[in-house]
């Protein structure tokens, strides 16, 4: 992600926040839970079939030879009063924000892809993230902010952000809202 495109980022997230005047059209439910993460050897988000579609324009880091720049994790928690959880791939991603040697603060960004399911373990659809956040490497606290690009199945449409403020190795809390377009012939 290019520095010029920073704006367009925070102005989404600050659009989506109360689903800004579209409440007639969206619904939107509140998002409580945990998210776990792993380091990703092979970058699963790269081989997506679906990147052509979401992350169009994006270079990983792991593919210009960063390793440990890709993460598979969980997400438990719940949406509204249902519970949902996740399997999640993420990569960091090349941007124009330089880096600090002698910073233990960092800027990082990346996309995120979480495959939801419900309490029975049914798939409810598919959510794309575009991530913009900075983490302590002393200590490994993030604060992470997920804007929803959109979705599948129940997802389709969504609008939304979520974030993330801990070490997410071992379970960072995450919070937020996800929107979901109300159809015409359920209004």
């Amino acid at each position: 992600m290019r520095i010029n495109k920073l704006a367009p980022v925070l102005l989404v997230s600050l659009l989506n926040l109360p689903a800004a005047g579209f409440a007639s059209k969206l619904n939107c439910s509140n998002y409580q839970g945990t998210l776990t993460l792993t380091p990703d050897p092979m970058c699963e988000i790269t081989m997506l079939n679906t990147r052509p579609k979401w992350f169009p324009d994006v270079t990983f880091l792991a593919e210009l030879g960063h390793p440990y720049s890709c993460f598979v994790g969980t997400i438990e928690g719940t949406l509204g009063k249902e519970v949902m959880s996740g399997r999640s791939m993420s990569g960091q991603t090349a941007h124009a924000y330089p880096a600090n040697a002698y910073s233990e603060q960092q800027i990082f960004t990346a996309v995120t892809m979480v495959q939801t399911r419900n309490a029975q373990g049914m798939p409810l659809g598919r959510l794309y993230f575009s991530d913009f956040g900075l983490i302590n490497l002393a200590d490994g606290i993030a604060h992470e902010q997920l804007v929803i690009l959109g979705g599948t199945r129940r997802f389709r449409g969504a609008r939304g952000v979520l974030t993330v403020a801990g070490n997410e190795f071992i379970g960072a809390p995450i919070t937020g809202q996800v929107c979901v377009k109300i159809e015409e012939d359920e209004m």
